[in-house]
């Protein structure tokens, strides 16, 4: 059956471009330098519809916060676009699924996390946030300053809120990692904007001690232009930010499994069902081929769902190698649910192939 032969070739052809897309084992960082601002831009890519490019800075050195009572953290921001969830714009890698500090946007509001793991907690962080703070192409400077009385948020030099129950650092809790800018660890929650400055403090400090020279941060970013590959932190020569060329998560999950901390988090999320209707032509294709062999329905039925499985598998271990694909146990149940569900619209069709 020749016919047959090329359609199933074509589909298998199909289903794998579709799953490689847009094939970039090798993918530029997207961070840019805007000299006409003097603010590194993450993220921008999107904006023209190149959705598959993603960027980061991070720093090589661990930050160990163990021991701070007090911490101040200045962001000077422009907003570019609303992310898809939570895009984020520092965070603080340890290897855990849940960072240590986050600090994120999410829809037009600033989202801060302060994981609690010695809580036993159900959800192992704390949350708080300053509503509606952040707007496409507002410069923004955001001053949070935590103590163990709570935590204060300034925008544009104003107190907008303050929080008693809320701390950012938490004498129990390990705070120690990298610094990761402009998206997280794993390189899967891109921010969309502009970065002009950031400092951190071992302090608490006022609105009016930002300008007093004699009270030094931890951490001072400027976002001058980048030598070498690296923003130089201008209080010391530790905790440099690297800005590489080629984008590379800072730490990768080989398969991210099937849950989320983001509050749009939906199982039947577009995304999810295009994976189940997408497998379904290669699981149909299988079904009528193993049609001929001398296998009952039922098993019909099982190895389709079976070869969908490894066939699907095989794509997400090819999406590993991608630094801008995310390889997930959930695209690997969606894509095996399609193969299986073709078997069975099959066998209530009564497809088989055609005799000559």
């Amino acid at each position: 059956m020749p016919l047959f032969r090329i359609a199933f070739i074509a589909i298998f052809l199909i289903t794998l471009w579709f799953g490689l897309y847009p094939f970039n084992f090798f993918s530029e960082n997207d961070v840019i330098w805007n000299s006409d601002t003097n603010k590194f831009v993450f993220n921008s890519s999107s904006l023209e519809r190149e959705s598959h490019k993603r960027g980061l800075a991070f720093t090589t050195e661990t930050l160990d916060l163990s021991g701070w009572k007090e911490i101040s953290v200045l962001l000077e921001l422009e907003p570019h676009k609303v992310p898809e969830g939570l895009g984020m714009i520092l965070t603080l890698n340890d290897e855990h699924e849940q960072p240590p500090i986050m600090i994120a946007q999410w829809k037009n509001h600033l989202a801060i996390r302060s994981r609690r793991l010695a809580e036993n907690r159900e959800i192992p962080y704390q949350e708080r946030g300053l509503r509606d703070c952040l707007f496409d192409n507002e410069n923004v400077s955001i001053l949070l300053v935590s103590n163990e009385e709570g935590t204060s948020y300034f925008k544009n030099g104003r107190l907008e809120q303050r929080r008693s129950a809320f701390h950012l650092i938490d004498g129990a809790n390990p705070f120690f990692g990298k610094l990761v800018i402009g998206n997280n660890a794993h390189g899967i929650r891109p921010w969309h904007g502009a970065i002009k400055q950031i400092r951190i403090y071992n302090k608490e400090i006022s609105i009016n001690q930002l300008t007093d020279t004699s009270i030094q941060p931890i951490i001072s970013y400027g976002f001058v232009k980048p030598e070498f590959e690296q923003v130089e932190n201008q209080v010391s020569e530790a905790y440099n930010l690297r800005v590489p060329k080629r984008f590379k998560p800072v730490s990768r999950e080989r398969m991210t499994h099937p849950r989320s901390f983001d509050r749009e988090f939906k199982w039947l999320s577009r995304d999810n069902i295009i994976n189940v209707i997408g497998f379904m032509p290669i699981g149909l294709c299988v079904f009528i081929f193993l049609r001929r062999t001398s296998l009952n329905l039922f098993m019909i039925v099982i190895a389709t769902g079976v070869l969908a499985f490894f066939f699907s598998l095989s794509i997400e271990w090819l999406q590993i190698l991608m630094p801008t694909r995310d390889a997930s146990y959930l695209d690997l149940l969606c894509n095996t649910t399609g193969g299986f569900t073709a078997a069975v619209l099959g066998t209530l069709l009564r497809l088989k192939p055609v005799q000559r």
